[in-house]
């Protein structure tokens, strides 16, 4: 990588990279991160009520987003990233706030916090999903996150204080495993991009617990290690070598050193907007983003150096609350 003031790129490719943000009222907004240290809004285009999840396809050319408020997911055709065109939404479980899709695109997975449950998706068309039964996972679904393989994905029961591994054998019909208790309050989750292992934010015990999936539907929690106040978004670098955590009491970010995955080590918190919410980390590791709620902002974020990040000044946009993969490159 090549690096200029203000400006990370890869060299020898024609690459862009784009966001897909939503802004809890009734929008998303796109953002041209040409300079990813200084995105660009494009006009915001509706969704549903209280769009929060985000989860880009693999292709780059489609998006889904759960809107808690009106407990459905809208289907966004991406063909112009900076235009998003809106699909009509799809009835899911109740209050839908984490949305995946599988490493194929051929399906998504949506987590339905007052539901207590997890809607699949088939994306056959990924844009006019069909939902499937909603399946019951033991508590308040609130992140999720699916392996690598696409066999089985995790998720963070929040008032339950655990997570719950499905086996996706099949994606439409997945199978929800036993309960494993973490600390308290489980918001968000993530997978390394190995499969080997997951990082869970416990949002009542300000602490992350790392996961053994040696067995991935047998999930064993680690020691949990000090993050900020209130953590809540995460996301693992495609090295599988860091992963950034969101403070939302802190008003920070730290980046996790995963030399060794199960014993992370957490670096100084950076100040970022108030209340960030979710991160996400871009295809070649060098820049992230974090969504600030209160702020109605993102932050950019410079990753040249990942246990250090150096961030960038906020753009405002609304009352962003974005969690999930929300950049990607096409």
């Amino acid at each position: 990588m090549t690096t200029v003031p203000g400006m990370i790129w890869l060299p020898g490719t024609s690459r862009r990279y784009y966001s897909l943000m939503s802004l809890f009222s009734v929008n998303v907004v796109p953002l041209d991160l040409t300079n990813p240290l200084a995105p660009v809004p494009s006009a915001q285009v509706a969704a549903g009520t209280n769009p929060w999840g985000v989860a880009i396809a693999p292709s780059g050319m489609s998006a889904l987003v759960g809107n808690y408020g009106s407990d459905d997911v809208t289907a966004f055709d991406l063909t112009d990233p900076l235009a998003p065109v809106a699909s009509a939404p799809v009835a899911v479980g109740v209050q839908p706030i984490g949305v995946a899709i599988s490493p194929n695109g051929l399906f998504g997975l949506v987590a339905n916090f007052v539901g207590a449950s997890v809607t699949p998706l088939d994306l056959t068309n990924p844009l006019a999903p069909v939902a499937s039964a909603s399946v019951a996972c033991g508590g308040n679904a609130w992140g999720i996150a699916i392996a690598p393989s696409g066999m089985s994905a995790l998720v963070a029961n929040r008032t339950a204080s655990s997570v719950t591994a499905l086996d996706l054998t099949n994606p439409l019909a997945p199978v929800a495993t036993v309960p494993v208790a973490v600390s308290a309050q489980s918001w968000g989750i993530a997978i390394a991009p190995n499969g080997t292992f997951a990082l869970v934010t416990n949002y009542g015990a300000g602490v992350v617990t790392p996961i053994d999936l040696a067995n991935p539907l047998i999930p064993v929690p680690s020691a949990p290690v000090a993050v900020g106040v209130q953590p809540w978004g995460i996301s693992i670098a495609p090295s599988g070598l860091f992963a950034l955590v969101a403070n939302y009491g802190s008003n920070t970010i730290m980046t996790l050193d995963l030399t060794n995955p199960l014993a992370p080590i957490a670096s100084a918190p950076v100040a970022v907007g108030l209340n960030p919410a979710g991160t996400s980390i871009s295809s070649n590791g060098q820049f992230g983003l974090v969504s600030n709620y209160s702020s109605g902002s993102v932050t950019p974020l410079d990753l040249t150096n990942p246990l250090a990040p150096i961030a960038f000044p906020q753009v405002v946009m609304g009352n962003s609350l974005a969690i999930g993969n929300f950049i990607y490159a096409r």
